[in-house]
């Protein structure tokens, strides 16, 4: 197998930026809409650049049942949020927020339904478009 030094050592380099990126967009998505979604994006953008330079059928996870695995658990993490509230006497889904807690250098964090929603929403996004993108890139 001819590989590209250049190519594998950039998209290392890649990786943890577009990981960050994908943290970023989640956490924004706490806030406001769409987070979860664009983080899983992201997500799934820097896994799969991270499996070109090996080729795709060496990420064993994804292409195995890990992403299945994945993909349920990120569906059953955006149900649990949505009927959460329901258990509480609120109406579906309503979000539910804990009191917030400070941390050094970041500042105050609330955590509540929404956050939980788009951590699944993520998780299912992330796994379902790297199991789908390495599975096309196998069939070549």
């Amino acid at each position: 197998m001819n590989r590209d030094f250049l190519l594998e050592q950039s998209l290392k380099l890649l990786f943890p930026l577009f990981l960050m990126l994908a943290l970023l967009a989640f956490w924004r998505g706490h806030h406001l809409p769409g987070g979860g979604f664009i983080g899983g994006l992201l997500a799934t953008l820097a896994l799969v650049i991270r499996s070109l330079p090996e080729g795709a059928t060496r990420n064993k996870f994804f292409t195995g049942r890990g992403g299945e695995v994945l993909l349920a658990l990120g569906v059953a993490l955006a149900a649990l949020a949505a009927l959460l509230a329901p258990l509480m006497g609120e109406p579906f889904f309503k979000g539910l927020w804990m009191d917030a807690f400070t941390l050094p250098l970041i500042g105050k964090i609330h955590l509540g339904t929404p956050l939980l929603f788009d951590l699944g929403v993520m998780i299912a996004v992330t796994s379902f478009g790297t199991k789908t993108i390495l599975h096309f890139l196998e069939l070549d």
